[in-house]
Formats: structure tokens, C-alpha cells, sequence
């Protein structure tokens, strides 16, 4: 971190107290229960009777509770001790699926680019390369099941080999645009590829061994897994779906009513802990004109609302102007269009 990131992280934790104790109490939670999910229900439960199979059910919904866990690890706040947050983040990433250090640079990528045109698997598209038929196919398939898809088998990438990992990264960094780039830039410490792969191999290792344990039960380990990527990825985009464009702390915090359990299972993720206070023109002055984009949205009413598929970019026009300019003066306007930003992205 720069020592300007630094003051606006310690000023984040000056006006945040941050429940430490909770978050070691969660940790072991979900410890528990992807034990149970993965060993002990196929291995002591299920044979005595298949009903036990409904425990899926209400583990199921602590699918979105666990990444907002990891959520906290990815963003140091899971523990004082950055070693531990790391151990622990790194744990917690093998029972999700996918390696830490992925899910963190992926998410991280994710909050410097948030509602730009560069950012991949928003609602977002351009009418000029892609017509909205195709846009709302990718789209849908991206928050049904694309996203979590994405984290787990990205990670097959890794284990090629290094000469021909070496080119593909090599190959992003010169075609690539701005968000990919920053990702093979990333990806290009030998001591994060050697744990990413790490983390691979005791992935397979679990999920190999736990759907060995499920044996003539593997109906309810596909139902595990199948539940556990539709609510991952469905949730991805709701917190920015229909949120201003080409500001990077667009997001909106959802709430529901007391009595809805669902009020339990968005209450953990605290979406935007970190820019709210950082753009009040304490730690940057040049920015106080511009006001946090945090509102309060219904979570019921949002995440149907992200059915309503894809929008096209308004910075994008259909019927492009030329205005006398030649092609390539054109092509280097509209670039410059698609990467407009009112304000530097934050670097978190």
C-alpha cells in the first residue's frame, strides 16, 4: 500500500470498529459446516437415512455468508495478523473451490474497474460490437452459473506449463485491455503462482474424496455444488446492477424486513467498508465534490430486478457520429469514450 492508501485504511478502522472475535467465531462456523456438508453427512448420516439430505438445504444458504467471509480475508479484515488472514483466507478459498489468491486479485480487479465498460460480467454491453440477443445470453448464463464457474476452472490455467502459461500471460499483457492487463501483471510472482497451485491440488483433493464419500449419493453432491454456484453467482452483480456508470464506488447496500431470514444473510457482507469514508474529502480533498454512491436498495426487489437482463452503455451510441473524422481519429475517440473516468480508480 501507498502511504496515502495506508491513511485511509487506518481512518476506515479509526471510524469502523471491526468484530474480530465474530469473525473467528464465523470462520470456525463455516469450517464446520463445509466438514459436514463434504464428510460427515455421506459418511455417518446418510446411511442411516436419505432424509438427512435436507441438512442441504438451509446449508445451502450460507453459501453467500461464506464469501462474504472471504470477502473480509481478501480485503485484510478478517484478522489482525496479516499472516493469519492470509493461512485463513487460503483455507477458507479450498472449501469454496477456487484458490485464494485468485478470488482476491479477481475481486480486487473487480472494485478498481466497477461500472467501467472494461469490467467483464456486468450488465453492461456495447450495441456496436454485440447485438442484445447475445448480450443477454452471456449475461445470463453469467449470474446463473458463469461466474462461479469461472473462479473454479480459471484455476486449471495454472497448472499448465510454465513456458506456455508464460506466453498466454505474456500475450494478455500485449492485446489485453486495461483490467486484463492488470490481472497478468498480477499473476506474474513465481512465490502467488507456487500457493495458487498449492491450493489447486488440495481442492481437488477434497472434492475428489468427498464425492467418493457420497458414492451412491452423488445426486446430493451435485445438488451441493449446483446450489452453491447459482447463489454465488447470482449475487456477484446484484449490489451494482443499474448503479451509475464509471464510478468505481458505485454499490448499493441491500436490506430487507426484520422478519425475513434473508435479513441475517446480507447483514454479514458489508459491501462498501472501505471508499464510503475514504470520499468525504478527508484522506482525498481533490474528490470531496464527489458524493459515495451507497444507497439502500430492497433485496427482494433488486435481485429479481437483475433478471431484466442487459443495458446497453449510454456513453455508447448505436448510430455512431463520424462528424468528418477519419477511421482511426474515430476508433482513438471512442476509446478514449469507452475509458472516461471522472476520477482515478482506487487501487484496493
Amino acid at each position: 500500500m501507498s502511504k496515502v492508501q495506508t491513511a485511509a485504511f487506518n481512518l476506515v478502522l479509526r471510524d469502523c470498529t471491526i468484530p474480530y472475535q465474530i469473525n473467528y467465531s464465523l470462520t470456525a462456523l463455516h469450517f464446520c459446516l463445509n466438514l459436514f456438508q463434504l464428510f460427515i453427512l455421506p459418511l455417518c448420516l446418510l446411511p442411516r437415512s436419505v432424509w438427512w439430505g435436507l441438512c442441504i438445504i438451509p446449508i445451502a444458504l450460507m453459501n453467500n455468508p461464506f464469501w462474504a467471509l472471504i470477502h473480509e480475508a481478501i480485503h485484510e479484515l478478517l484478522s489482525r495478523n496479516p499472516r493469519v488472514n492470509l493461512i485463513v483466507g487460503r483455507a477458507l478459498g479450498i472449501c469454496f473451490g477456487s484458490p485464494f489468491h485468485v478470488l482476491r486479485l479477481t475481486h480486487l480487479s473487480h472494485h478498481k474497474f466497477n461500472r467501467s465498460p472494461l469490467e467483464k460480467g456486468t450488465e453492461i454491453y456495447n450495441p456496436r460490437e454485440v447485438s442484445r440477443l447475445a448480450a443477454g445470453i452471456k449475461y445470463f448464463f453469467y449470474i446463473l452459473c458463469g461466474l462461479y464457474l469461472l473462479e473454479i476452472f480459471s484455476t486449471l490455467l495454472f497448472f499448465l506449463p510454465s513456458r506456455i502459461f508464460e506466453r498466454m500471460r505474456k500475450q494478455v499483457m500485449l492485446t489485453g485491455n486495461t483490467q486484463e492487463k492488470w490481472l497478468a501483471n498480477k499473476f506474474s510472482d513465481a512465490k502467488r503462482l507456487r500457493e495458487i497451485r498449492v491450493d489447486g491440488i488440495a481442492i481437488c483433493l477434497v472434492f475428489t474424496l468427498s464425492a467418493m464419500c457420497y458414492r451412491e449419493h452423488w445426486p446430493l453432491f451435485v445438488g451441493l455444488l449446483m446450489a452453491r454456484t447459482f447463489l454465488i453467482s447470482l449475487m456477484d452483480n446484484v449490489y451494482h446492477y443499474g448503479t451509475p456508470l464509471n464510478v468505481t464506488i458505485s454499490a448499493l447496500n441491500l436490506s430487507t424486513a426484520r422478519i425475513c431470514l434473508a435479513r441475517f444473510f446480507i447483514s454479514i457482507s458489508i459491501e462498501c467498508i472501505i471508499p464510503i469514508p475514504i470520499f468525504r474529502g478527508k484522506v482525498y480533498p481533490k474528490y470531496s465534490r464527489v458524493k459515495p454512491i451507497s444507497l439502500i436498495a430492497d433485496f427482494g426487489r433488486l435481485s429479481c430486478g437483475s433478471f431484466m437482463g442487459p443495458r446497453h452503455c449510454p456513453i455508447f451510441s448505436c448510430k455512431p457520429q463520424t462528424n468528418g473524422l477519419r477511421p482511426q481519429a474515430i476508433r482513438i475517440r471512442d476509446r478514449e469514450a469507452n475509458l472516461s473516468c471522472p476520477f482515478t480508480p482506487h487501487t484496493w
